[in-house]
């Protein structure tokens, strides 16, 4: 008798052990999954709290005329841009902001003037999520694929007009990815580029998105690289901007890049540089210490338009 209530003791508290075991092991599976499902939304989130400003004026304040057109992005959303006139011969060119600008901030109107002054024509356009476009930032990821479709719009209105691109930050970037998957976009001035997005880029970013308030700590970087990806709403095979330059047939790139830029090191664009089919791509590195060209000197200025006017001149 006390043989059988030790056994049925035993056989109790072995079930009883077996369900803590059971019960425990799916709360760290919930947990895990959540832990893993959160990273997939910080991206949304940190889209929605965006402080960065919407667009102020139109280029007929700066003296130019223009017109207004919209194209859908790859997720469906509105991609307004405007295309400033210059003459009918020349090249389009695209000119993208870095992250937090938009197409009518100071430096587009600057680089605006450069190109214009020189009769070409430019197509100012606001990546998802800045300026006036919606939508969820991804840091290049669907923002390239919305390029592909500005690219198609702009030439199916003009055809004859050769296209290039100019970005600064992520907007290079950005032009950079487009190049792999659009080989009408014939030439690109990159300013301050990455290479490809890892950890240490979206830990600034994410740091830029929340005006230092939260650089990433408790969460995995890598997986929320990857969440861009999914938020890009396409299947397509988005290149980084090293991958896209890697395959360059008969486009062409140049890069410029501050020597000791504090945001995104000029490492990023000597590695693309070192990568490249050396005949297609040029690099010039400034000696500055900045990220882009807000206050430019006067020696900057003219180099800067030298080169760009005569990169675009030759190869649209």
């Amino acid at each position: 008798m006390v043989l059988n209530i030790r056994r049925y003791t035993d056989s109790a508290i072995m079930r009883r052990a077996h369900h803590i075991i059971r019960r425990s092991l799916i709360v760290l599976v919930v947990i895990g999954a959540s832990y893993v499902a959160a990273h997939f939304f910080i991206a949304p989130i940190a889209s929605l709290v965006d402080r960065h400003p919407k667009t102020a004026g139109t280029p007929a304040d700066w003296g130019h005329t223009f017109e207004t057109y919209v194209v859908r992005g790859a997720a469906g959303n509105r991609l307004t841009y405007w295309y400033v006139n210059g003459a009918s011969e020349k090249g389009q060119i695209i000119l993208l902001p870095n992250n937090g600008g938009n197409k009518s901030r100071p430096l587009m109107r600057w680089t605006t003037r450069i190109l214009t002054d020189e009769g070409f024509n430019v197509v100012l356009a606001d990546p998802r999520g800045q300026g006036d476009s919606r939508g969820i930032k991804t840091y290049g990821y669907g923002e390239s694929l919305d390029i592909v479709k500005l690219i198609l719009d702009i030439k199916d209105r003009y055809p004859a007009r050769p296209i290039g691109g100019l970005g600064y930050s992520v907007g290079a970037a950005t032009l950079l990815r487009s190049m792999g998957m659009e080989r009408q976009l014939r030439a690109v001035v990159s300013f301050a580029t990455y290479s490809r997005l890892d950890s240490g880029l979206v830990r600034k970013e994410l740091s830029y998105q929340t005006a230092g308030r939260w650089q990433g700590q408790g969460v995995m970087l890598g997986l929320i690289a990857k969440s861009f990806r999914f938020w890009a709403f396409s299947f397509r095979r988005v290149p980084s901007p090293l991958d896209s330059v890697r395959q360059l047939q008969d486009q062409h790139v140049l890069l410029m890049h501050f020597k000791n830029d504090p945001e995104l090191p000029v490492a990023y664009s000597l590695e693309i540089y070192d990568e490249a089919p050396l005949e297609l791509v040029d690099l010039h590195i400034y000696d500055e210490r900045k990220h882009v060209p807000w206050n430019r000197a006067h020696r900057f200025e003219a180099d800067f338009r030298e080169r760009i006017v005569a990169f675009f001149s030759r190869y649209l």
